[in-house]
């Protein structure tokens, strides 16, 4: 089950986490965003962490999210990927694969 970040951990638990770190912005009222969630807990070799922008819209201006869903992947505290819109698990998982050496 992915973790929800907001404006007060998400920059500590980004730098802090072991490897390959898939960040889903996204929104409540957003359909597409729905239809990720039940993906993004099926991708493997990722930790999955979701940041409600509705929620956090400091963080959602720092980071630049401009539209709903983006998935930002990071290691060691810093952006590697974004990807804007849904995408399969098949995409996904191949995008992870890549970030992982696979």
């Amino acid at each position: 089950m992915p973790i929800e970040l907001n404006e007060s951990n998400f920059y500590q638990t980004i730098k802090n986490t072991d490897g390959l770190v898939l960040v889903d912005f996204h929104a409540p009222w957003c359909g597409p965003c729905r239809m990720l969630s039940p993906i993004l807990e099926k991708l493997q070799n990722v930790q999955v962490v979701k940041v409600n922008g509705d929620d956090n819209q400091n963080l959602v201006t720092e980071e630049a999210i401009t539209a709903y869903p983006t998935i930002v992947f990071y290691r060691n505290g810093q952006e590697i990927r974004r990807e804007l819109g849904l995408r399969s698990l098949d995409q996904l998982q191949d995008i992870v694969d890549e970030h992982n050496g696979g």
